[in-house]
Formats: C-alpha cells, structure tokens, sequence
C-alpha cells in the first residue's frame, strides 16, 4: 500500500462520473468525498484522470468550506442550526 497521505488531508479530485473536480478528504492511500462520503482510491482516481489533468490537488493546511459541496451548490439556510433539531 502507497500512503499518499499521511494526515488527513482536504483535497480537490477528479470524478470521473461526474466529469469534473469534487472536493473531499485524503488519508493514506484513499479519498473520502465530501459530497456523497464515497471512498475512492487514489490509484483508480489518477487512472481516470484526462491525460494533461492533474488527479488531486491538495489544499495544504488550510481548510475550506465543504458546504457548498455538499449541498449541491446551494446553501442550506432553511436548515436547523446545531441545538434547534
């Protein structure tokens, strides 16, 4: 097993179903997506990547909001606030 990364880490991945960049987690040699909570393997990812596209990009130590991500684009202001369920 190649550990890509060592902590987990916020990366942008291509999706080859969706054909575009979607945004999740990498730890050690997988990517848990931060829209469906998929796990992908880092190795299939690079393996369907368009030729001249980079796989993965990671976002380093900063950490971005995966709202947006995760609720289609749109944010979800109806939805309770913590203590209000």
């Amino acid at each position: 097993m190649n550990d890509y990364f060592e902590i987990p880490t916020q990366v942008m991945f291509w999706d080859e179903g969706e054909g575009k960049y979607a945004f999740g987690i990498g730890y050690r040699d997988e990517v848990i997506c931060g829209c469906c909570g998929g796990i992908f393997e880092i190795e299939d990812i690079v393996a369907e990547t368009p030729s001249g596209q980079q796989p993965i990009y990671s976002y380093g130590d900063d950490w971005a909001d995966l709202s947006e991500e995760i609720f289609g684009g749109e944010y979800p202001n109806d939805y309770p606030t913590r203590g209000q369920v």
